[in-house]
């Protein structure tokens, strides 16, 4: 027995080793492919969660910055209204005289609160404040116990964020965002926009500050598409020298905050969030459970974003295929020993004769033959055998040589191999400069997008000086209101109130294009204007238009260029000593109102500028209307009436704004500015504003 197994291990059997290198073979190809499988599949799917977790950060990141930016912009236009200047001076007036009976005074004033209902659901906001230039809370579109209070002197108030973005806005006045903190009787988590008020005169009058709806952030936040069945975002903020969970969190019942301190855990992602570190990682969330997450900074909001999911769902295919490889390797392994044990069987009987027969021939018996039947590569051995002494040295010669052109093949295909790596290094090494030039292209981008955009918000406040202010038109034009509102920052349209000689010049103009083009258009326009009524003193609105189109012209140098740029104008005269208007208009009609009739006197079809050598002279008539009675005007442009909304997304026409005339021209100015002014954004609702939009309203009452 004991002799066996000696034989067994050091002299095994040829079925024995057959047997051994079928496993050993089988089981490292088995074992390195799935390693390999295993290592690729695993870095590939944490590639993939990473470039889903940043993509969703950015997004959302994005979409919170666009919300909070038209916030800004819809808080800037209500405060921009005369209702709200009207209403903290009337109710600062109250509070200086008789402070205790203001809250009384605002709930019993159902007009304007039912008008600033209007106001919240009009712009989205949850709450408006208006506070006096001493910061006292003159009104609160809600039952709120700030009514009253002085932000600057109560203590509690005093260190909240209404305090502060109170300051900031009367200190710098600006708009401000405040940071995110508790507000209202649930404790739920906020931010308030501040802006600064002024009356008609211009003066500063106060702060009028507005409550972010959290709802369309929460809607931003919350949407979970791309993060599974565990995946969520959360937006975190400073609150107290604690890190708070700004929206509602997918995983807990509780309220929109939950405070957390995480002194112990200073790489917490929310931490480093607010620290203004972007990354990618695994930790351990709010819950305790492993999950594999990426944080970045929201500048504009001073807060920061964490997307994650859970780390068991986000690698369950990759446990799924690792379970998959093991039991298809494990049976693969059986399968290799059930065929080893076989063929090592068939392979080694006929070998063991072949064996035997050969010891005869070593010995000298040159008669025995090998007697088998095998059809195969052992029966062509035995044959071969058979015949062996006589081609034994043909045999060795072949082999020789093929040896030798085995060695030049592998010579060959080693060259080859070596420089096909050479070629797909020096591609990786171009594709990485393509890629750091690619990198460093989109920076420069960004860097010159910020720049173009403070470049046009600083001419849009020069094209702003360059409008008459409101003090100017209410000084020549006491009953007026005008309703100007751009599709861009800067604006193609502008509006123009002057006098001379007992005329009062109002016109309305509607230039080529919008935005930055339509911008360079307005300010030469107004240029033009104002130099042929004041310096050239022509005084007659056919004539004004008739100068201004050869001026124009021959300023844009259009007769030898292909520009094309132009306007359409409503210019109008008003003779205060006669008591008559002039009219005069390029394409845009002027629409008024006498003894409760509209009437309408079409321009001439006829643009200003625009070089035709057809129409080298244009003769734009001029109109004259007799204020027999109180005459209600209206000068606009075509950015109103051509503006798509309301519930099938059509044009508003014209038609509609004449009813619209006739039922308001015996209102207010104010009134009659706030309803056009509400009607139009009802209509925009959630379209995008198309064109600039200018309205310009004038009575003149009969002498």
């Amino acid at each position: 027995m004991r002799k066996k197994l000696s034989l067994f291990f050091y002299k095994p059997q040829i079925a024995v080793q057959l047997l051994f290198w079928f496993l050993l073979v089988g089981i490292l190809s088995i074992g390195t492919l799935t390693y390999v499988v295993i290592t690729n599949v695993n870095q590939t799917v944490i590639n993939e969660i990473q470039n889903n977790l940043t993509a969703i950060a950015t997004r959302q990141a994005e979409q919170i910055k666009q919300y909070i930016n038209d916030k800004e912009m819809l808080v800037e236009e209500l405060s921009s209204f005369s209702d709200i200047s009207i209403i903290l001076e009337k109710y600062s007036k109250i509070a200086a005289k008789n402070p205790q009976k203001l809250y009384s005074f605002v709930q019993k004033d159902s007009i304007v609160l039912r008008d600033m209902q209007y106001y919240k659901r009009t712009f989205g906001i949850e709450e408006v404040l208006l506070l006096n230039v001493k910061g006292d809370v003159v009104f609160s579109s809600t039952d709120k116990p700030e009514l009253g209070l002085n932000v600057r002197a109560e203590a509690w108030i005093k260190k909240t964020e209404i305090s502060k973005i109170f300051d900031r806005s009367i200190t710098y006045l600006q708009t401000q965002i405040s940071d995110f903190t508790t507000y209202g009787a649930l404790d739920r988590v906020t931010a308030f926009i501040s802006t600064p008020v002024y009356n008609q005169n211009r003066r500063l009058i106060g702060v009028l500050i507005a409550q972010i709806n959290n709802t369309e952030i929460e809607k931003i936040v919350n949407d979970y598409t791309g993060l599974g069945k565990t995946g969520e975002s959360k937006i975190v903020a400073w609150l107290d020298s604690q890190m708070i969970f700004v929206t509602k969190i997918r995983h807990t019942s509780e309220l929109f905050v939950k405070k957390e301190v995480y002194k112990n855990n200073p790489s917490h992602p929310g931490l480093l969030a607010l620290q203004g570190k972007s990354n990618f990682g695994i930790t351990k969330d709010y819950r305790g459970i492993e999950v594999i997450a990426y944080w970045r900074y929201i500048p504009s909001m001073r807060s920061g974003i964490v997307v994650k999911m859970n780390k068991e769902e986000a690698f369950e295919p990759i446990t799924s295929l690792q379970n998959i490889l093991i039991w298809t390797a494990i049976i693969i392994v059986i399968f290799v020993i059930i065929v080893s044990t076989i063929v090592a069987g068939r392979l080694s009987k006929p070998i063991r004769v072949l064996t035997k027969v050969a010891k005869k021939l070593a010995e000298g018996d040159l008669s025995k033959r090998v007697k088998i039947k095998e059809k195969n590569e052992i029966g062509d051995l035995a044959a071969t055998f058979n015949t062996m002494a006589e081609g034994i040295e043909r045999q060795q010669k072949e082999l020789q040589d093929y040896n030798a052109n085995l060695e030049e093949t592998v010579e060959n295909r080693t060259y080859e191999l070596k420089e096909s790596n050479e070629e797909l290094l020096q591609l990786n090494e171009e594709m990485q400069v393509m890629l750091d030039q690619l990198s460093e292209q989109k920076e420069e981008i960004e860097h010159k997008n910020t720049e173009i955009l403070s470049s046009i918000h600083y001419a849009k406040r020069i094209q702003t000086a360059m409008l008459p202010t409101k003090e100017q038109i209410e000084s020549l034009l006491p009953e007026s209101f005008v309703f100007f509102h751009p599709r861009d920052i800067v604006s193609g349209d502008f509006y123009l109130v002057t006098e001379t000689e007992n005329k009062v010049f109002f016109a309305a103009v509607d230039c080529t294009g919008h935005g930055v083009p339509g911008a360079f258009m307005s300010m030469i326009g107004n240029e033009l204007l104002n130099e042929i009524i004041h310096l050239k003193k022509i005084i007659d609105t056919d004539k004004i238009l008739y100068e201004l189109h050869h001026d124009l012209i021959r300023l844009l140098r259009q007769t030898d260029s292909e520009n094309k740029d132009g306007m359409d104008i409503v210019l109008c005269a008003w003779d205060k000593v006669n008591n008559i208007v002039e009219f005069s208009g390029a394409y845009n009609p002027i629409i008024y109102i006498q003894n409760g009739l509209l009437y309408e006197i079409k321009g001439t079809k006829q643009p200003i500028g625009g070089w035709n050598p057809k129409l080298s002279d244009r003769n734009y008539q001029k109109h004259t209307i007799e204020i027999t009675s109180s005459t209600m005007f209206y000068l606009l442009s075509d950015g109103y009436q051509d503006q798509f909304g309301g519930e099938k997304g059509r044009k508003y026409m014209i038609k509609n704004m004449k009813e619209v005339f006739l039922e308001i021209n015996h209102l207010a100015m104010d009134e009659q500015q706030r309803i056009l002014a509400m009607n139009f954004f009802e209509w925009l609702g959630k379209e995008r504003q198309i064109d600039d939009v200018l309205l310009m309203g004038v009575r003149i009452d009969k002498n």
